[in-house]
């Protein structure tokens, strides 16, 4: 029997082709999107946040298998 899982990560470039820094409205967009496609992501993130006593919590996902 196999057990699919999946670890979510996504990783955003810094800088543009001519390297200028993205502002952050662009990253805040992001964060906004995907709370409101996947809220449980960001409420529990902020569970833990509060419970851990931290600015952050990293919360990450990819498709793996269970060997």
């Amino acid at each position: 029997m196999r057990a699919d899982q999946h670890l979510v990560q996504l990783l955003l470039p810094l800088y543009d082709n001519e390297g200028h820094d993205f502002p952050r409205a662009q990253f805040d967009r992001v964060a906004k999107e995907l709370t409101e496609r996947f809220g449980w992501w960001h409420e529990y993130r902020t569970e833990l946040e509060r419970r851990f006593a931290q600015d952050r919590i990293v919360v990450r996902a990819q498709s793996v298998t269970l060997l």
